[in-house]
């Protein structure tokens, strides 16, 4: 039983396991079925895939023959084109060939065109410095015309001045023979040589003043008025004299006190009016209006007088400290009077309110007609601005010269100061600032007295009287042109001191007095000399 049962197991374990096997190959062939199923439709899709591929294929096929069709015409296209493109490509190397050449060419022509540029360039520095070379040879040829041109001119100045120079030379021979021939009392000759010594300086342009030909007309003039220019009415020496400044009158005054006013009429004298002051006058002065007369006298008294029409009357007296030196008038007619012990100032008919200035040593005084003050002590020139800054000492210039100043004065324009010195020696100075222009020792001794004028030929003149008995004029307007050269005139007439100097107005005349009791007319220039011998 047991061995049944377990033989009956057993067959039940082989029929369980037949089973399973069974359902295993059941299961393994519903695999294999479902497999060969999938299978069969994947090889259906394969075929139907092969099918279509087949058609796409023959598709393709009939495609790549349209294609070989074609590139077979886009072939034998191509090969035209190719032709073409060759034949194009022949064309464009020919082109570029062309174009090479015709860069090459241009490339030339560029080169051969900067060439010309350059040759140009070249030329036209050629021609400019050309041109250049002919500008300054026509330059030089020029400045060798003109210098040849200066050089004749020059040479002809030369000649011309060489030629002046002879006549100049001529001249002065001709003057200084007309004077031998009045020494020789060929009279008639001596005139006719000293007009034509005149004439040959004038025509070659000579100096205004010349000493030769002064001294010729001079001689000559004198000889045809008989020697009528001196006149000897003063019976003690003439210390002083002025002139009135709008007529003929002319004042002089001596050591005796007499006073006289004289017309002068050309080298004739008529006395007018005449007083004595019984003491020795110093100073003399005339009004600028002529209608005042003023004198001081070394004894330390003044008068001053009415004039007119010649006459003298007189008007007042006033006294001052020290001997008389200098009177004046300012504009306003009031009385300046300088002395060895100072300055007064008063106004006619007033001498109780005079003003006064101390001041030791005073030589000389001058006034402009500005009001300038110019005071003269020792060796030594003061310039005030008014009589307020002269009684403050109150200088706006001032100069020392190397002796004693015994005079000075200022022309009618204040543009020249003269200074004369006691050693003989005459200064010019510019009245603005008072620097030395011009000085020279006119004289062997002390100078008395200054005068400007304007003279025949509009030239300024100053005259200058010393103690060594002569005149000398110099022209001032040749000293300021640096005409040195020009003569200074010298009038010998005097045989004693010459004190005074006075121009007539217009300065056709000038006169002078001394201490040879003399009153002398003099024709300042060879002008008015030849002008007055060649009068009918």
């Amino acid at each position: 039983m047991i061995v049944n049962e377990t033989t009956h197991k057993r067959s039940l374990r082989k029929i369980k396991t037949a089973t399973w096997l069974v359902s295993l190959i059941a299961l393994a062939a519903i695999l294999l079925a479902g497999y060969a199923f999938q299978q069969k439709r994947y090889a259906d899709e394969q075929a139907r895939l092969a099918k279509r591929n087949i058609t796409e294929a023959m598709e393709q096929q009939q495609i790549a023959l349209a294609q070989r069709n074609i590139a077979d015409s886009s072939k034998e296209q191509a090969l035209q084109q190719r032709e073409l493109a060759l034949e194009s490509e022949k064309n464009a190397l020919l082109q570029s060939q062309l174009a090479e050449d015709q860069k090459r060419n241009a490339e030339l022509n560029r080169l051969e065109a900067l060439k010309q540029q350059y040759l140009a360039q070249q030329q036209k520095l050629y021609a400019a410095q050309q041109t250049k070379l002919a500008e300054s040879n026509a330059a030089e040829a020029k400045r060798q015309q003109a210098e040849a041109e200066s050089q004749r001119i020059i040479a002809n100045d030369q000649k011309q001045i060489s030629s002046r120079l002879k006549e100049l030379a001529d001249s002065r021979k001709l003057a200084k023979e007309a004077v031998v021939m009045m020494n020789e009392h060929r009279y008639d000759s001596s005139k006719d040589r000293a007009l034509e010594a005149y004439l040959v300086n004038a025509i070659n342009d000579g100096p205004a003043q010349n000493s030769d030909i002064y001294d010729a007309l001079n001689v000559n003039w004198i000889k045809s008025i008989a020697y009528k220019n001196q006149f000897n009415f003063h019976r003690l020496p003439v210390r002083c004299i002025c002139g009135s400044p709008s007529t003929d009158i002319i004042f002089t005054a001596d050591e005796a006190g007499f006073i006289y006013a004289s017309r002068m009429n050309n080298y004739s004298v008529q006395k007018t009016g005449f007083y004595n002051v019984k003491e020795e006058i110093r100073s003399i002065a005339v009004s600028g209006s002529g209608e005042k007369l003023a004198v001081i006298t070394a004894a330390g008294n003044g008068m001053y007088f009415k004039v007119a029409a010649g006459a003298i009357t007189p008007a007042g007296e006033f006294k001052f400290q020290g001997i008389g030196k200098t009177v004046l008038f300012d504009e306003s007619d009031n009385i300046i009077v300088a002395t060895t012990k100072g300055l007064v100032k008063l106004q006619p008919g007033k001498p109780g309110e005079a003003a006064y200035i101390p001041r030791d040593g005073l030589n000389d005084v001058a006034l402009g007609k500005s009001g300038i003050l110019y005071v003269a002590s020792g060796n030594t020139l003061s310039v005030y601005k008014d009589w307020s800054d002269l009684a403050q000492n109150k200088t706006s210039a001032s100069q020392s010269f190397d002796a004693k100043i015994t005079s000075i004065a200022i022309d009618n324009t204040e543009k020249y100061l003269a200074v004369g010195t006691y050693n003989g020696f005459v200064w010019l100075l510019n009245n603005k600032n008072t620097n030395i222009i011009w000085s020279r020792a006119l004289h062997a001794s002390s100078i008395n007295d200054l005068q400007f004028s304007v003279v025949n030929g509009g030239f300024v003149q100053l005259a200058s009287a010393s103690a060594d008995q002569t005149i000398k004029l110099t022209d001032v307007t040749a000293v300021m042109q640096r005409k040195y050269s020009e003569d200074v005139l010298t009038l010998r007439g005097h045989n004693k001191w010459i004190y005074g100097l006075c121009y007539a107005p217009g300065g056709s005349w000038l006169y002078s007095v001394g201490e040879d009791n003399k009153l002398i007319a003099w024709k300042p220039t060879t002008a008015d000399l030849y002008k007055t011998l060649t009068e009918k």
